[in-house]
């Protein structure tokens, strides 16, 4: 009889063939359950920076008073399948392999202004994959799932670099089809991240993915002319090219536990509900609400 271990890699073996033949090689993931073309993926060149949206361009602003226009993207995105319940694909033809493996969702019909959590970096994996990315993070999104802010904590390789490490950037992967993030800074296991996303009184949203202890982050400041309710927030588990449940962090006990949730919508402080959902279950990932003391924390657990 075939071991656990090794039917989760037969079947990891045939979704990624199944996988790799839907996807152009020169698209790549990124944060929020997508592929994009290499070209509208760009690296902001440094670890804080102002975005601005304009109906058909979009600049950046840093802070030594540089101004980078991003061309416009020629090639559209393609959406990962995820329930209907928590996304629409705005009619867009969705793959069949899903990089969102585990998810909590609530949602604001209001909109959120205030979305963060702390949690702390992992151990490192018992065998990592040089070719096998994880992506960690809470973040925001329209209903119609056009768009997603979010601070990310990576490991192994992306658009955004990496490697056989854990590093955080502020991602925002916008309505025409582009992917920007800042420059991705290393840390490590045992450091508390907080990732929190606020928006100003002016309209802007600030991504923040901080590393608490190092005393680093990546600060994306994004503003838009035309107005975007986030009315969705998640915490998701993305993964992408493991084939072996040994690939996840070795940590014991297998989980990461999101804490110190503040939410807030139309600037009040509110307590949503979490709905937590698995999309592909092979190493018992998913999310749990544990509520105690009028608070509510999230543990996303798995089996290495």
């Amino acid at each position: 009889m075939q071991s656990f271990s090794a039917v989760v890699l037969l079947l990891a073996l045939i979704s990624a063939v199944a996988f790799a033949q839907q996807i152009p090689e020169d698209y790549i993931p990124v944060p929020g359950g997508r592929y994009l073309h290499k070209s509208c993926v760009h690296e902001l060149r440094d670890t804080e920076a102002h975005v601005f949206e304009y109906p058909n361009y979009v600049f950046v602003q840093y802070n030594d008073g540089i101004r980078e226009q991003l061309p416009v993207c020629q090639h559209p995105a393609i959406l990962l399948k995820r329930q209907a319940k928590f996304a629409r694909n705005n009619g867009r033809k969705p793959v069949s392999e899903n990089g969102w493996i585990a998810w909590a969702a609530a949602n604001a019909q209001q909109g959120f202004t205030n979305f963060s959590a702390k949690w702390t970096v992992p151990v490192a994996p018992q065998k990592p994959d040089p070719k096998a990315t994880m992506f960690w993070w809470n973040g925001l999104e329209p209903t119609t799932r056009e768009s997603v802010i979010q601070p990310v904590l990576q490991w192994g390789p992306s658009a955004a670099g990496g490697g056989a490490y854990y590093s955080i950037a502020s991602w925002w992967v916008n309505s025409a089809d582009q992917a920007l993030y800042t420059k991705p800074v290393q840390v490590n296991s045992g450091d508390i991240l907080l990732g929190n996303l606020t928006l100003l009184q002016n309209g802007s949203w600030v991504i923040d993915a901080i590393d608490v202890p190092g005393k680093v982050s990546g600060r994306l400041v994004y503003t838009a002319t035309k107005k975007v309710t986030y009315g969705q927030a998640y915490y998701c588990l993305e993964t992408y090219g493991l084939d072996s449940c040994l690939e996840y962090p070795n940590a014991q006990p297998a989980q990461i536990v999101f804490t110190g949730l503040g939410t807030a919508a139309g600037g009040k402080s509110i307590m949503p509900k979490w709905v937590p959902a698995t999309a592909s279950a092979q190493c018992s990932e998913q999310f749990k609400v544990l509520t105690s003391n009028n608070k509510q924390d999230l543990a996303l657990t798995w089996k290495n």
